[in-house]
This record gives structure tokens, C-alpha cells and sequence, in this order.
């Protein structure tokens, strides 16, 4: 092989490294617990250099695809150097979306989600688009993949464990009444969505997605002094409905509560207070689960009206406690 040979071969070499060190795409974690990790970062950064192919910088877009084998990607945000704002169907669901384009530093588009959900794992591809130094349109493609599963079983006692010695950890540091319901307060800003007062009283829905039981979703409300919610009357109910329907981070199938009709099918009764519910409000055809749907929820795709739900591990589901002030 000719010296010429050797040295072109070892250019090409160079300038493929530099490509690759001028696009990148990156998910922090890689590997996410349903519930359990706390954050979801897709970067995709550009900077131009000597290697690149891409001279300027027109757009970035980040896609999404749930398979991972044979993927079909779906735009999720797209940013352009046009007017550098950020653009696309992600930016509906909760998710903080930021970028910019800077063709003489360092470009980025990036996704952030709070809680990340199954749905979020999946294979991620970043595509550059831009102009070479002719002027020729070219672009460049990047990917990576990111798990996403619902944590075991030791997985979540280890994490209800770490809550509450963070809680405990909370209570003995401080003295007095006051200092305990400030302990309390703090737990509760960290674990729950907590709504505008309500006659005395306030709701708190899970900060993430709920992976127990509705025995233990019971607990954890008395835990702080309150009961899942019992609906009284309307005005509650569109109070409670319309609380619901603003978060928009927190967007869970159903949002359970503390009825069910475990003794008796069709008689919704509150353990809690040990009363029977004075006010239902059922979608249009619910209930409709008969023996096998036991628990009163919200439901998301019944415009959070009432219906009866069971907790299946493959949908966001979210609980709602009820607290006195």
C-alpha cells in the first residue's frame, strides 16, 4: 500500500472521529424505574468543527420510536435557526423542552420528563440538518436507546423504605408541634401535587405513578392525616374534577380514590368514614367492570368522571388523598 494510500485513510479516519465528536445524543439515565427514577434527559448537541460535514446549522429535531426493533419514530420537538424556537407535539404532554442553534458555539435540543413513564423508553434519533461549505444540503443522524420498566418488588419496598426515613430523618430533627407539621409540609411537597384549600381542607394526588396497593394508598394518606378522598357532593366533585384535569404532568389513566364495592356489587361505600358514598358521578356506560373492578377512580379518557377501575401495573395510575388544614 502507497504512502498516499495510507495517509488518505488515515484523513478519512480523523474526519470521521471529528464528525462523530460534532453530534452527539444522549440519554441520562439510560436505564429508567417506573416511578422510582426521578429524571429524563435526551440531549442532542452540535458543534461545528474542522471534521464535520455539516458547515452551518439549519435544525435539529429529536424523534422517539417505542420499538426498539423495527422502529417507526414519531417527531417529538424540532428546533430551527430561523427564528430558534422550540416546536413540536411533546411540548403537550408536561415535558420541558429547551434548545438553541449557535453556529459559532455549541447547539442543543433537549427533552426533560419528570417521572418517567414505560412509555418513555424506547429508541431516541436526533437528526441535524444543515449546509456543507458549498452550500449543499446534508444532515447528519444520531441514536440511542433508552429501557424503561415497572421496578420489582425489592425495587419498591427498598424505595418505601428510603421515603420513609427521609420522613423519619424529617420529624426527629425538629421540636415542638410546629416543627413537626413543618417536617410534615416539606414530606408532602415531595410526594404529592397538593391543590388550592377546598372548605377547609386540601387533595393530594401522588406525585408519580403508583405501583402498590390500595390498602397501602389508604396508609400513606392517614400517614399524614388525612383519608383518600370521599366525594361529598357536586361542588366538591367539580372542585376535585377540575383539580384533576389541570395537571398536565401528572397526566395518570385513573386517579383512584377511597370507594370501592367489594361487599356488596353496586353499593360504593367509604371505609374511611364507614359510610356509604352520598354522591357518584359515573361516565356515560360505567361502571361496567362488574366483580372484578372494585375501586372508584377518576378517569382520564371519561373526561375525569367517576368509573370503576383495577390496578393493572401496565397503566399510570395515580391516587388521591384527602387532608384536613
Amino acid at each position: 500500500m502507497g504512502l498516499r494510500k495510507v495517509f488518505a485513510i488515515a484523513l478519512a479516519i480523523n474526519v470521521l472521529q471529528f464528525c462523530q465528536a460534532a453530534h452527539v445524543l444522549t440519554a441520562t439515565p439510560t436505564a429508567v424505574g417506573v416511578g422510582l427514577t426521578r429524571q429524563l434527559e435526551v440531549k442532542c448537541t452540535f458543534s461545528r468543527d474542522s471534521g464535520s460535514i455539516i458547515n452551518s446549522l439549519l435544525s435539529l429535531h429529536i424523534a422517539h420510536s417505542a420499538k426498539v426493533d423495527n422502529p417507526s419514530f414519531s417527531l417529538l420537538a424540532s428546533i430551527n435557526s430561523n427564528d430558534n424556537r422550540v416546536t413540536g407535539v411533546i411540548l403537550n404532554t408536561g415535558a420541558k423542552v429547551s434548545g438553541g442553534i449557535n453556529n459559532n458555539g455549541e447547539s442543543f435540543l433537549k427533552i426533560t420528563w419528570s417521572y418517567p413513564l414505560k412509555r418513555n423508553g424506547g429508541r431516541y434519533r436526533c437528526r441535524a440538518n444543515g449546509a456543507n461549505s458549498v452550500g449543499k444540503v446534508v444532515d447528519s443522524i444520531k441514536g440511542t436507546i433508552v429501557t424503561a420498566d415497572v421496578p420489582n418488588i425489592n425495587s419498591i419496598v427498598q424505595e418505601l423504605i428510603n421515603v420513609n426515613k427521609r420522613i423519619d430523618d424529617q420529624q426527629s430533627g425538629g421540636s415542638g408541634v410546629l416543627s413537626a407539621r413543618l417536617n410534615v409540609s416539606g414530606a408532602l411537597r415531595t410526594q404529592f401535587v397538593i391543590s388550592e384549600p377546598y372548605k377547609g381542607r386540601r387533595y393530594y394526588l401522588s406525585f408519580r405513578p403508583y405501583l402498590h396497593t390500595v390498602q397501602d394508598a389508604h396508609f400513606r394518606c392517614q400517614m399524614y392525616g388525612g383519608y383518600l378522598t370521599e366525594i361529598d357532593d357536586s361542588d366538591e366533585f367539580e372542585f376535585v374534577r377540575n383539580f384533576l384535569k389541570n395537571q398536565k404532568e401528572r397526566n395518570y389513566y385513573e386517579i383512584f380514590i377511597g370507594a370501592n364495592d367489594e361487599e356488596n356489587e353496586g353499593r360504593w361505600v367509604y371505609p374511611y368514614s364507614n359510610r356509604t358514598a352520598p354522591y357518584l358521578y359515573f361516565r356515560t356506560g360505567q361502571p361496567d367492570g362488574g366483580r372484578g373492578a372494585n375501586n372508584l377512580c377518576f378517569w382520564r379518557d371519561g373526561d375525569f368522571y367517576m368509573s370503576d377501575c383495577i390496578l393493572y401495573p401496565n397503566q399510570d395510575w395515580g391516587f388521591l388523598c384527602e387532608i384536613p388544614n
